[in-house]
This record gives C-alpha cells, sequence and structure tokens, in this order.
C-alpha cells in the first residue's frame, strides 16, 4: 500500500504554540507500570487436520520466549515460543487526530502446531504467559481442505492464484491493506467463499468482493454471518475469478488474521469449523436448571495483590433459586473468595488473593456451582461461552506473577525537534535493589501511534543508574505533530536458581519520549519522479540536496528496496560538503524485474554530531511491457 508524504511546510510557529500550552499540562505522577502479557493473534489461524503448521503467535510483553498451551484433542503445540524476528509494514501516514490513539506493536513468536489425522474439525483455545502474567483470547482452527499462507509484501495488491478448494490464510496488514486471489472456475459451477475472522477475535470486519475475467463485480457481501463476510455464486463462463477481501472500515494490522475458504459445488466447510457460540440469555422454559459461563480464561495474580474472574449464570426453565460457587485447584498460597450467587443473581466476581511470599507460577483451575433443584443437589462446571459441537473450555489458568523491582524515570521534557532527525533524552533508573544489566527498547503498547518512529535496543549495565536514548523521526512525519514514544526495559531475576524476565514501561507522560515536530533540515529533489525498468539496461536520475542552516557535510545517496523487489541494483553516491547535486544509477537486471507494486525510496543521509540526519523522496519504477 502506498504511503502518502506529508508536504514540507515550515509550522514552527504552530509547534512553539503547542509546546508553550502542553507544558502547562505537565504531570509529576509515576505509576507503576508492569507487563503483563497481552495475545493478539495466530497466524495462520488455522490448519489442515494430519499437517504440521508453523505459527506465528503475537503479543504484546512475550519478550525473548514464553510459554505456550494449546487446548483439546487430536493437537499438539510447542511449549515454548521463541522471539523471531517480525514483520512490520507501516502503511499509508495516518493524519491528525487520528495519529493520536494508542497503537499496539505485537512482537512474533515462533511456534509449531501438529494436527493429527482424525482432529475434530472446529477451533482450539491457546493461552501464553509469563513470568508477568498469562492471557487468553487466541483460537486456532483445525480445516478439513488444503491451505495455503499469504506471503505478505508491502504495496498494492498482486493477485495470488489458488486452486479449488482451498482455505487461505492472510492478513489485512497494514491499514486499508487489500488480498486478491485469483482462481479457475468453470462455467455453471457453484462457487462458495466465506470468511472467518470475527468469530476467532480479529478484530477484522470484511468485505468480500468477486469479479469476472472481465474485471466486472458480480458478488459481494460484509456481514455474512455476524462481520464475517460469505458470497456464493454462479460462474457464468470458464474463465479466472478474482475474490477480494478488505476491511470495511479501512482499518488494518497484525493482528487483522482470516481465514477464507472457498470451495466448488460443494457445501464450505469454514461453517462446519467455527460456529457463533450459543447466546447466553435463556428464554425461560424447559427443565429448570443452570449452565455458569467464565468471562475469561486467564487470571493474572500479582503477588501480594489480588485479581477477580468475572462468572455469569444463565438460568433456566425458571429456576431462581442460589447457586453456591466453589474454586478448585488453587495452589499453596493462594485464596479464592467463597461466593453465592443470590436468588435470581445472574453475575458475580470470584476474588482471588495471594501473599507476598507465594511461590511463582501457573496453575489450572475449575469453578464449579451447585444447586438445590426440586430437591436435588444439582452441580455444573463454568465453562467459556462455546457452540454447539465446539470443544469446551472448563479450566481457568492462574498465573502468580512477578512485579519488576525496577522503574525507568524521567522529568517532563517537551522539545521541537525537526523530521529525519535523532532525538534524544535522558532517562534515571531506579533499581530497588535489583543490579542487573537492563535491555531498553521501544514498548509493545504505545500511548499514540509512532508514525514510524524507531529506536534501538540498549544495554545499560550492572548497577547503571542513568542512560540516554535516542529515536528517529522519520523524514515524511507530519510537522506540528507531538510525537511520543513510551520505552521499557526489560531485566532477567533470580530466585531459587531460577530466571524470570520482566519489564517496566514508560507510559507515564513524564516517563514518554515527547517531541514537536517541525521541518527537517536536509532537503532532496530529482529531476524525474519515475524511470522505465528495461531488462538488462540502468536508468539515471539527477538528484540535488539541501543543506538547513548549520548543516554542512557530504550527504550519502541510496536506493532503499522493499524486500520482495528483485533485479534492481543502485551504487550509493556521496556528494561532497561543496557540492549540493549528483547522478545516481539505478541497473536492472537481465532476468526477473519487480514487482513494481509501490515506489522505490531515494534516501539522503548526513552524518551529523547530533546523529544522522534523513530526507526522503519516492521514485517509480514502471516496467517494460
Amino acid at each position: 500500500m502506498n504511503r502518502l508524504l506529508a508536504r514540507p511546510t515550515n509550522n514552527r510557529w504552530l509547534a512553539l504554540f503547542l509546546l508553550s500550552s502542553l507544558c502547562l499540562c505537565a504531570s509529576v505522577v509515576r505509576p507503576l507500570h508492569a507487563n503483563p502479557p497481552t495475545a493478539s493473534f495466530i497466524f495462520p489461524a488455522g490448519g489442515q487436520r494430519g499437517t504440521t503448521t508453523k505459527v506465528r503467535v503475537g503479543g504484546l510483553y512475550l519478550y525473548k520466549s514464553c510459554s505456550f498451551e494449546l487446548l483439546g484433542t487430536g493437537v499438539e503445540a510447542s511449549k515454548q515460543l521463541r522471539s523471531i524476528r517480525g514483520r512490520w509494514f507501516e502503511g499509508p501516514l495516518l493524519p491528525l487526530p487520528a495519529s493520536q490513539q494508542a497503537e499496539d506493536y505485537p512482537r512474533d513468536m515462533a511456534g509449531e502446531i501438529r494436527i493429527a489425522a482424525d482432529a475434530s474439525l472446529g477451533a482450539r483455545h491457546a493461552r501464553v504467559w509469563t513470568a508477568e502474567g498469562a492471557a487468553g483470547g487466541l483460537q486456532f482452527i483445525v480445516g478439513d481442505v488444503p491451505e495455503i499462507v499469504e506471503e505478505e509484501i508491502d504495496g498494492d495488491p498482486i493477485a495470488v492464484d489458488v486452486k479449488l478448494p482451498v482455505t487461505i490464510n492472510g492478513r489485512i496488514f497494514p491499514r486499508e491493506d487489500v488480498d486478491d486471489w485469483t482462481f479457475h472456475a468453470r462455467k455453471g459451477q457453484n462457487i462458495t467463499a466465506e470468511v472467518c475472522a470475527a468469530r476467532i477475535g480479529s478484530p477484522l470486519d470484511s468485505r468480500l468482493e468477486v469479479f469476472d475475467s472481465h474485471g466486472q463485480k458480480i458478488a459481494e457481501n460484509d456481514d455474512g454471518d455476524s462481520a464475517d463476510s460469505r458470497v456464493r455464486f454462479t460462474a457464468s463462463e470458464d474463465g479466472k475469478y478474482r475474490l477480494r477481501v478488505h476491511d470495511v472500515n479501512q482499518q488494518g494490522g497484525p493482528a487483522y488474521v482470516y481465514r477464507v475458504t472457498v470451495t466448488a459445488d460443494r457445501v464450505s466447510s469454514a461453517t462446519s469449523q467455527v460456529r457463533q457460540p450459543v447466546p447466553l440469555v435463556s428464554q425461560g422454559k424447559g427443565v429448570p436448571g443452570f449452565q455458569l459461563h467464565l468471562a475469561k480464561d486467564t487470571v493474572t495474580l500479582p503477588r501480594g495483590g489480588q485479581a477477580k474472574l468475572h462468572v455469569t449464570a444463565e438460568r433456566q426453565g425458571g429456576f431462581a433459586g442460589p447457586i453456591t460457587l466453589r474454586t478448585a485447584g488453587l495452589p499453596a498460597g493462594v485464596t479464592a473468595t467463597k461466593t453465592t450467587l443470590a436468588a435470581g443473581q445472574t453475575a458475580i466476581d470470584i476474588t482471588f488473593a495471594t501473599t507476598a511470599f507465594a511461590s511463582l507460577g501457573t496453575a489450572h483451575l475449575t469453578v464449579g456451582g451447585e444447586a438445590l433443584i426440586d430437591g436435588k443437589a444439582v452441580t455444573r462446571t463454568a465453562t467459556l461461552p462455546a457452540a454447539q459441537g465446539e470443544p469446551v473450555v472448563d479450566s481457568v489458568l492462574l498465573a502468580v506473577a512477578l512485579r519488576p523491582p525496577f522503574k525507568i524515570v524521567g522529568a517532563y521534557d517537551l522539545r521541537l525537534a525537526p523530521r529525519g532527525s535523532v532525538f534524544r533524552r535522558r532517562y534515571k533508573i531506579e533499581r530497588n535493589g535489583f543490579d542487573g544489566p537492563l535491555e531498553v527498547s521501544l514498548a509493545d503498547h504505545q500511548m499514540r501511534h509512532l508514525q514510524g518512529v524507531t529506536g534501538p535496543t540498549l544495554t545499560i549495565p550492572p548497577g547503571a543508574t542513568e542512560f540516554e536514548y535516542a529515536v528517529q523521526l522519520p523524514p515524511w512525519m507530519e510537522t506540528g505533530r507531538t510525537a511520543r514514544a513510551c520505552i521499557m526495559a526489560v531485566g532477567v531475576l533470580r530466585e531459587g536458581g531460577i530466571e524470570r524476565t520482566v519489564g517496566y514501561s514508560s507510559e507515564g507522560q513524564n516517563d514518554q519520549v515527547i517531541a514537536v515536530v517541525e521541518t527537517g533540515r536536509l532537503g532532496i529533489d530529482i529531476d524525474r519522479q519515475s524511470l522505465a525498468a528495461a531488462r538488462g539496461g540502468q536508468a539515471a536520475v539527477t538528484v540535488r540536496v539541501s543543506r538547513g542552516k548549520g548543516l554542512t557535510g557530504p550527504v550519502k545517496l541510496e536506493l532503499i528496496l522493499p524486500e520482495h523487489v528483485r533485479g534492481v541494483s543502485a551504487e550509493p553516491v556521496v556528494i561532497p560538503a561543496d557540492q549540493s547535486k549528483a547522478r545516481l544509477s539505478v541497473r536492472f537486471a537481465s532476468g526477473t524485474l519487480g514487482p513494481f507494486n509501490m515506489p522505490l525510496v531515494l534516501r539522503a543521509t548526513l552524518s551529523a554530531d547530533a546523529g544522522p540526519v534523513v530526507a526522503e523522496t519516492k521514485l517509480e519504477i514502471v516496467a517494460e511491457k
């Protein structure tokens, strides 16, 4: 997807106004920000039975490794997930005021799931946990047709050919992303395409569109099953048809996973793979009784603290009597309130508590309820809401968790900073008895969309109590925007011979990296906006740079290629300090070229004392016919 560029206007007066105004709002509150994990996605979100699927599990604050479990029979998953290099596509520029929203930057954790040949179709629930807590809400689907996984690339959509029947695992990432899939159909064939996304917790509100071989739209849907779309059509002629998937709200992100099952002349298996949860509301008919439902299947209980679990009662057949709840499986040092749902009551919280010296770790709990109905004791176990035929989740993973002893703190600091430059600020470390090394990087959760701001991973040596952190402001940021970045410090605690990783995030206003973005100091212009790509040939572009006040020195020019583009190269060129213009030669291979579904980036970098100063412009490449 093409990125939009902010115009390089001078908004210094606006920045100064914002600076003076926002300083009045400076806060001195420094709340404790431990980092309990969050589970964001599994990608691919399913697999065919009888296969082994390599997955990426995304989440916040999972660090270098985390524990993982997949519930239900017929599946076996890696018990530990390991951090791997993630994929990030920035997408179109997000302008004010939308750019002020909070945003998550989930990390990718690698594992694999082995699916038995006789595994039942449908959803399996997954959980992750660290020393700081547990998180659930993930689902993995067992399917029965051949599956493929999208090879994600940046830029405009490129149609990928598939063979029916098939289940396609994809993601709408970044924002405004569109995925195109093509397949061959014969005249008279009935084709069904069904998305499974919202039903497994994906934020994707999908829309399906079908185009014939002439490019005419012949079917579309965005609400076939709740937020999941479904289309069915009859092919009017032999030929290639195109299926388009996107988000109706033009959103997208790493967690926007989907499965779309496309079949011909058969009932789509997507419906049998996952169903809508059974409503919790009773019609008040039938045999008197009750069912108990869990609001979630994980509880994070900080050592020395409390946590709550919400339980609802679905009363049936006019039953309105009291229900006594009991929790089984509590580990040593953890207590749960003895809770009774009063007559007619339909919801209640169970409160868990632990001592400051309770053993760390996890336990699988069950919540049972007992009531007297027509003179007989009736017992039920609380479960997650599930569709008929789906595996039942009747346990709660309780994690007794650590809080980090250390904190990173800073005085409120808001300054002007040119886009395309490095912005630095200093921090202090309150160690509170922890003397080990710390690893500092940008936090997984940000209080504001970063708009391309990047930062390094630093290792702070043992005992150090101060450090400087520097972020790179991209050259295409909006001027006048107040950029805010949160950082996190991660350390390893040792207790009883066991190492446990914990972290602290600088979410308090005083502890954020705050800069009001102004016009960049380095400019770049080119004599043409596009080049023709001829196999085995080359082309040149004339580049002119302009150095701002006080900026001196040579400028390095280089062509930045997306990972998926092949057959293009250019040797970097250095413009001497006393010159402002140079020619950059671009060479094209005699073999495979492209795909050129997005412009290339021409980057100019000047090494200044305060750090590199960067300017960028876009260069379109037009492939020869």
